[in-house]
Protein backbone atom coordinates (compact mmCIF):
# COMPACT_ATOMS: atom_id res chain seq x y z
CA UNK A 1 0.00 0.00 0.00
CA UNK A 2 2.81 2.14 0.84
CA UNK A 3 3.99 2.23 -3.00
CA UNK A 4 0.44 3.46 -4.46
CA UNK A 5 0.26 6.45 -2.01
CA UNK A 6 4.37 6.90 -3.15
CA UNK A 7 3.50 7.02 -6.83
CA UNK A 8 0.49 9.08 -6.17
CA UNK A 9 2.31 11.74 -4.79
CA UNK A 10 5.09 11.21 -7.25
CA UNK A 11 2.17 11.59 -9.95
CA UNK A 12 0.45 14.92 -8.02
CA UNK A 13 4.21 16.74 -8.03
CA UNK A 14 4.65 15.78 -11.26
CA UNK A 15 0.98 17.00 -12.32
CA UNK A 16 2.18 20.61 -9.91
CA UNK A 17 5.62 20.54 -12.10
CA UNK A 18 3.19 20.96 -15.58
CA UNK A 19 0.31 22.66 -14.12
CA UNK A 20 3.07 25.68 -13.38
CA UNK A 21 4.92 24.80 -16.15
CA UNK A 22 1.75 25.05 -18.42
CA UNK A 23 0.48 28.53 -16.62
CA UNK A 24 4.16 30.39 -16.52
CA UNK A 25 3.75 29.54 -20.45
CA UNK A 26 0.46 31.32 -20.54
CA UNK A 27 -1.33 28.14 -21.61
CA UNK A 28 -5.00 26.79 -21.12
CA UNK A 29 -5.74 23.14 -19.97
CA UNK A 30 -7.33 22.98 -23.59
CA UNK A 31 -4.10 24.30 -25.31
CA UNK A 32 -1.92 21.11 -23.96
CA UNK A 33 -4.12 19.10 -24.23
CA UNK A 34 -4.44 19.73 -28.38
CA UNK A 35 -0.28 19.53 -28.44
CA UNK A 36 -0.36 15.92 -26.32
CA UNK A 37 -3.38 15.08 -28.77
CA UNK A 38 -5.40 14.45 -25.77
CA UNK A 39 -9.30 15.39 -26.53
CA UNK A 40 -10.28 17.00 -23.41
CA UNK A 41 -8.83 19.42 -20.71
CA UNK A 42 -10.25 17.89 -18.10
CA UNK A 43 -7.63 15.03 -19.15
CA UNK A 44 -4.41 17.27 -18.46
CA UNK A 45 -6.95 18.55 -15.14
CA UNK A 46 -6.64 14.53 -14.08
CA UNK A 47 -3.31 14.41 -14.82
CA UNK A 48 -1.92 18.07 -12.93
CA UNK A 49 -3.92 16.32 -9.87
CA UNK A 50 -2.24 13.09 -10.14
CA UNK A 51 -5.40 11.20 -10.59
CA UNK A 52 -4.33 10.01 -14.39
CA UNK A 53 -0.74 9.47 -14.93
CA UNK A 54 1.18 10.95 -17.57
CA UNK A 55 2.27 8.51 -20.67
CA UNK A 56 5.79 8.55 -21.24
CA UNK A 57 5.32 9.66 -24.77
CA UNK A 58 3.15 12.85 -23.29
CA UNK A 59 6.05 13.26 -21.09
CA UNK A 60 8.58 13.73 -23.66
CA UNK A 61 6.18 16.36 -25.45
CA UNK A 62 5.69 18.47 -22.28
CA UNK A 63 9.78 18.05 -21.81
CA UNK A 64 10.18 19.20 -25.32
CA UNK A 65 7.77 21.65 -25.48
CA UNK A 66 8.57 23.78 -22.34
CA UNK A 67 12.44 23.06 -22.49
CA UNK A 68 13.05 21.25 -19.55
CA UNK A 69 14.71 17.69 -18.86
CA UNK A 70 12.67 14.89 -17.83
CA UNK A 71 14.35 14.29 -14.65
CA UNK A 72 12.83 17.71 -13.45
CA UNK A 73 9.37 16.96 -14.48
CA UNK A 74 9.44 13.74 -13.00
CA UNK A 75 12.05 13.96 -9.83
CA UNK A 76 11.85 17.80 -9.27
CA UNK A 77 15.57 17.73 -9.89
CA UNK A 78 16.85 21.45 -11.22
CA UNK A 79 18.27 22.05 -14.44
CA UNK A 80 21.97 20.81 -14.12
CA UNK A 81 24.46 24.05 -13.53
CA UNK A 82 25.73 24.04 -17.54
CA UNK A 83 22.34 24.13 -18.69
CA UNK A 84 21.58 28.03 -18.44
CA UNK A 85 18.69 30.05 -19.66
CA UNK A 86 19.89 30.53 -22.73
CA UNK A 87 20.17 27.42 -23.34
CA UNK A 88 16.74 26.36 -21.53
CA UNK A 89 15.65 29.01 -23.77
CA UNK A 90 17.06 27.94 -27.27
CA UNK A 91 16.02 24.43 -26.80
CA UNK A 92 12.03 26.17 -26.66
CA UNK A 93 12.58 27.61 -29.59
CA UNK A 94 13.98 25.15 -31.31
CA UNK A 95 11.08 22.80 -30.41
CA UNK A 96 8.35 25.43 -31.00
CA UNK A 97 10.62 26.05 -34.74
CA UNK A 98 9.63 22.15 -35.65
CA UNK A 99 5.92 23.56 -35.49
CA UNK A 100 6.12 25.93 -38.02
CA UNK A 101 6.11 26.50 -41.74
CA UNK A 102 9.18 27.20 -43.62
CA UNK A 103 8.27 30.26 -44.48
CA UNK A 104 7.75 30.75 -40.43
CA UNK A 105 10.89 29.29 -39.88
CA UNK A 106 12.81 31.56 -42.30
CA UNK A 107 10.94 34.61 -40.76
CA UNK A 108 12.29 33.25 -36.96
CA UNK A 109 15.47 32.97 -38.77
CA UNK A 110 16.02 36.74 -39.52
CA UNK A 111 14.16 37.20 -36.21
CA UNK A 112 17.18 36.01 -33.99
CA UNK A 113 19.50 36.96 -36.56
CA UNK A 114 18.08 40.54 -36.02
CA UNK A 115 18.83 40.19 -32.10
CA UNK A 116 21.84 38.54 -32.42
CA UNK A 117 23.16 41.81 -34.47
CA UNK A 118 21.22 44.11 -32.16
CA UNK A 119 23.29 41.91 -28.91
CA UNK A 120 26.35 42.63 -30.42
CA UNK A 121 26.05 46.04 -30.90
CA UNK A 122 25.30 46.75 -27.37
CA UNK A 123 28.08 45.25 -26.41
CA UNK A 124 30.80 46.67 -28.42
CA UNK A 125 29.16 49.74 -27.05
CA UNK A 126 30.56 49.90 -23.66
CA UNK A 127 33.75 48.56 -25.22
CA UNK A 128 33.82 51.80 -27.38
CA UNK A 129 33.39 54.29 -24.20
CA UNK A 130 36.17 52.59 -22.22
CA UNK A 131 38.25 53.29 -25.49
CA UNK A 132 37.37 57.04 -25.49
CA UNK A 133 37.66 57.61 -21.88
CA UNK A 134 41.00 57.28 -21.77
CA UNK A 135 41.59 59.64 -24.30
CA UNK A 136 39.61 62.43 -23.09
CA UNK A 137 41.67 62.23 -19.52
Amino acid sequence: MKSSVKTQDVSYQLGRRVAALRQSAGMCQEDLAAILGLGQPSSISNREQGITEFTPRELSLVAQHFGVTLDYLILGKAESEDLSEAARIARQIFNLAHQCTLDRMTMLLHLAQTAAEASRMEYSRPAKQEQKTPETN
